[in-house]
């Protein structure tokens, strides 16, 4: 699974983000975290995951959570 987010750039943020995929038992193989794109608000950060996960089942879990 590859996904993107737009997150407010503040401390801890990221890791709540972190935190869902952890209890949803994702397993992270590639993140990217970047300020630095023009299409990307002031104070904000644009977060890339790619994702190993169960299925599709959990994908939808992990979105929902």
């Amino acid at each position: 699974m590859h996904f993107s987010v737009i997150l407010d750039d503040q401390p801890g943020t990221l890791a709540r983000l972190l935190s869902v995929i952890a209890q949803e038992r994702g397993n992270i193989l590639h993140i990217h975290h970047t300020l630095a794109e023009s299409n990307i608000p002031v104070l904000m950060a644009k977060v890339t995951i790619e994702l190993e996960t169960r299925g599709r089942e959990h994908i939808e879990s992990i979105k929902t959570h």
